[in-house]
């Protein structure tokens, strides 16, 4: 976890080991690509028919679930700051999902 409570998690496939994407817990503004912040980020970039969903602990939820690789999608909405949360990133295929643990951030 960074100092601003920002956090990023590389998804791997659990099949095979292949970089599915990303998912971020983003405390303070990104001045590129443009992220607010409190923003829950989602990044799929493999074309491999496996969504990647951002979940923070708060019920925020982040999915490219619908959506062709190479996709972001990004949640945001003010939240208290310095107040702890947990984030972690899902691959999910029809009813299948595959979770990361829990990662402690803050806002």
């Amino acid at each position: 976890m960074s100092a601003d409570g920002s956090l990023t998690v590389h998804i791997t496939s659990p099949r095979d080991g292949h970089d599915m994407g990303f998912v971020r817990w983003n405390a303070d503004p990104q001045p590129a690509p443009d992220i607010p912040g409190d923003s829950l980020v989602a990044k799929d970039i493999s074309p491999d028919g496996w969504a990647v969903e951002a979940e923070l602990s708060n019920g925020r939820i982040a999915s490219t679930r619908g959506h062709k690789a190479i996709c972001m999608k990004v949640v945001s909405g003010n939240l208290p700051e310095g107040h702890p949360y947990k984030l972690r990133g899902c691959v999910v295929k029809g009813s299948e999902r595959q979770r990361t643990p829990w990662r402690p951030v803050h806002a």
